[in-house]
């Protein structure tokens, strides 16, 4: 790997409030990732002269189907030509497979463990509104444009696994997740709430992968380092916003006109302490140090 020259401001970006509507956010990441091509040297072993054929039939990826690319999740990905490869189906993949349950890890994960934390600021920035926007009007309207279902629908609308998805990919992208509870609690809707409570209560914000796609080991030790700082980090930024008195206070709200929720609060409550992350400023200094390490890592050519 080599290191790029991008000058990163800082770390964590807010969350943001305003993005543009989810149309447009969707079209900024098929430009934005439109320069990956699909690198044709495949592994023999994991994918035969069909599963070519059958993507070659969408040289335009806004129209494919998933069946015509999602095989490729099913293996490592230098199987598949690296990832180039993947990059170039990820706007559809987002579209249509973000929330898909038979894509294991997630494509969050998927994505991570290709050195997403390297990837370049225009990439990972329309990332960012994208999923922005997505949150917002999740949590406020229960809308979930522009992600589609998997014809099978095997995650329903309401599903809580929705929230636990965008909270694992604004991780992710470096969302502070200060401001991501901020947002939460000044929505106030119940569906914010959960998700927030979620979060609070997992073991990780950003779940982990049994490898990353890297040239050799020392990049695989930073960027480990970088995923264990990313959700201290995580865990932290909840934290600083969700305290016991707040949780009280909604608890009393919640106990008639929510009453499950009024049950999760309380279960939050009751364990707050075990839950609540702190980090001194020093730990927190060392934690974005580790995070900016791996992000000035570029896989070479």
């Amino acid at each position: 790997m080599v290191l790029k020259q991008d000058n990163h401001a800082g770390v964590f970006a807010p969350f943001d409030y305003a993005p543009p509507e989810a149309a447009q956010c969707l079209d900024d990441i098929y430009r934005a990732f439109g320069r990956h091509d699909i690198d044709w040297f495949w592994c023999a072993q994991c994918f035969g002269p069909d599963d070519k054929k059958r993507m070659r039939a969408y040289p335009n990826p806004r129209t494919a189907p998933a069946e015509a690319f999602s095989g490729i999740y099913n293996e490592h990905p230098i199987c598949s030509g690296g990832e180039t490869t993947f990059l170039h189906w990820l706007p559809r993949a987002i579209e249509l497979q973000f929330l898909a349950k038979g894509i294991d890890p997630s494509l969050t994960v998927q994505m991570f463990r290709l050195g997403m934390l390297a990837w370049p600021d225009a990439e990972t920035q329309v990332l960012r509104r994208l999923f922005c926007r997505i949150a917002l009007n999740w949590w406020t309207l229960g809308d979930i444009a522009p992600l589609q279902l998997t014809p099978d629908k095997d995650v329903r609308i309401h599903d809580r696994t929705i929230g636990r998805r965008l909270l694992e990919v604004l991780c992710a992208v470096r969302v502070d997740m200060g401001s991501v509870a901020e947002a939460l609690i000044d929505i106030d809707t119940p569906t914010a709430w959960f998700s927030l409570l979620d979060a609070f209560q997992a073991e990780t914000v950003l779940d982990d992968s049994i490898y990353h796609v890297l040239h050799d080991g020392e990049d695989e030790a930073v960027f480990r380092r970088a995923h264990a700082a990313l959700n201290r980090c995580a865990r932290a930024g909840l934290s600083r916003y969700l305290s016991r008195q707040r949780l009280v206070e909604k608890w009393e709200t919640a106990t008639l006109a929510a009453p499950a929720l009024a049950d999760a609060i309380s279960d939050a409550e009751m364990l707050f302490d075990a839950y609540c992350t702190r980090q001194s400023e020093a730990e927190a200094d060392d934690d974005r140090e580790a995070i900016r390490l791996a992000m000035q890592y570029r896989a070479s050519s």
